[in-house]
């Protein structure tokens, strides 16, 4: 019985990491070489102080930019608020909001505590300072500030994370069954899983939960839960797995390793751990290492070939082996039943930007748009092979075409102000580099966008 409960983790965590892969490397291989700019467009923090703005009007900007996550302009507008009048906690919430999406618990926890001591009574203050310091793993200081934080739902959500985490599972059908309790889903499942196996230990129940806390992002405490589980059985692979994951999500990588080579010790076949390990050490830089446990993760069945394939592929890239890199996107390509339009951008990408080739991305775009005669982002892609080559008319037709199927696609109005500014129409130029960047205002569509819009309005200085 214990196998199949292992088992059942294993799949979660191997999902898991699909997703965290799949978030890393997705965007990264469209216009790699851009330098991110922090201050996006005109904005500078000497000019955002510098606004004729009302403490009302900071707030709003500086909520709206967090919500978005360009972090260094909301703090740079929470900071105008707090210049105008520092005596209200608002601007302080928002900018320990600002820190917690940073991670940057301890500044999270200043400012928090600033705004405690102007006004002493809010509840909402209270609720985010249990947050950060059940982040930090302090369960006891956030249970005693939940006590003073109200009866909210994002109080009573943080009293059911610390309910699972003390295993209270008298508490947990109120939890799961609330209004909140869509939030907890994944670990309802884990629970009911555990459930049934008929006799299963608490050590058990706290590897389900943890893997629980991890999918729904919960990693600071699904870290300790399977810290605690390590030191109760230290040879449990499963906790050291979970463990190792939440430290890769953590982007503490060294941990990681160690976790996962603890994990490999307690297992005689487990290619997932060999995956594992070549993605902490692509990402501490070590290739050698990275491609060994990747090769390894292979031959020994490793389940997922697509994220395989995927993560390869950016390894070669990074270590300037493009030709191998554009095979392994297309094997992955080849492993999937359905292909999303999206998933050509990066062979597209890797053969105009880095092999220097986009007649042969032109061939592989013809061939798409009779595949996808629909899609937005093929016509844009082909689009791009076609501005890549200087064929402007033609270009210029299919990225009308792409507008039209897709006019909220930022990569769209991006091509159409290269197309623009190669014509010396400014004018356009400017207005598509604009949309571009105000639907994509945290990505690397909106930091190129935002680089040519600059550089336009400077010209016209």
């Amino acid at each position: 019985m214990l196998h199949r409960i292992l088992s059942f983790i294993n799949i979660a965590l191997i999902i898991g990491l699909i997703f965290l892969v799949g978030k890393t490397l997705y965007t990264e291989y469209f216009f790699q070489y851009i330098e991110r700019d922090s201050l996006s467009l005109q904005n500078t923090e000497s000019e955002i102080q510098k606004s004729p703005l009302s403490w009302e009007e900071a707030i709003a900007e500086a909520d709206t930019l967090r919500e978005q996550e360009v972090i260094t302009l909301a703090l740079g507008y929470y900071k105008k608020a707090q210049k105008i009048d520092s005596s209200k906690a608002e601007s302080y919430i928002g900018m320990a909001k600002t820190y917690i999406l940073t991670r940057d618990y301890h500044l999270a926890e200043e400012n928090i505590r600033i705004a405690l001591l102007r006004e002493p009574e809010n509840t909402r203050a209270q609720t985010i300072l249990a947050y950060i310091e059940l982040r930090q793993g302090y369960i006891a200081k956030a249970k005693e500030s939940l006590k003073k934080s109200g009866g909210s739902d994002e109080a009573l959500f943080l009293s059911a994370l610390i309910d699972i985490y003390d295993l209270k599972k008298e508490n947990f059908d109120t939890h799961f069954n609330s209004e909140y309790g869509y939030q907890l889903e994944p670990l309802k499942k884990q629970y009911q899983m555990w459930q049934s196996y008929q006799g299963s230990s608490n050590t058990h129940l706290s590897a389900f939960l943890a893997q629980g806390l991890y999918e729904i992002g919960e990693y600071e405490l699904s870290r300790e839960m399977a810290k605690n589980i390590v030191i109760e059985k230290p040879d449990y692979r499963d906790a050291w797995l979970i463990l190792g994951m939440n430290y890769l999500a953590l982007e503490l990588y060294q941990n990681a390793e160690e976790s996962f080579i603890e994990a490999k010790k307690n297992t005689i076949y487990a290619p997932e751990i060999d995956f594992y390990l070549g993605y902490g050490y692509m990402m501490q830089k070590d290739y050698d290492r990275a491609f060994e446990h990747f090769v390894l993760a292979e031959q020994k069945g490793f389940a997922d070939k697509v994220y395989l394939y995927e993560t390869r592929a950016k390894l070669a890239e990074k270590e300037g082996r493009f030709e191998k890199s554009y095979e392994y996107l297309l094997k992955k390509i080849d492993a999937q039943e359905y292909v999303n339009p999206h998933e050509y951008i990066g062979i597209i990408s890797l053969l105009i930007n880095e092999l220097n080739d986009p007649k042969k991305a032109q061939e592989h775009t013809e061939k798409l748009l009779i595949q996808y005669p629909k899609s937005g982002t093929i016509y844009n892609l082909h689009g791009w092979t076609l501005l890549s080559q200087k064929k402007y008319e033609a270009a210029f037709d299919y990225l009308q075409k792409a507008l039209s199927l897709d006019d909220k696609n930022p990569a769209i109005h991006l091509n159409l102000g290269i197309y623009y500014s190669a014509q010396g129409d400014n004018y356009e130029a400017i207005t598509h580099y604009k949309k571009a960047f105000d639907l994509d205002p945290t990505g690397s569509i909106g930091d190129i966008a935002s680089h040519a819009y600059n550089r336009l309005i400077k010209l016209k200085e």
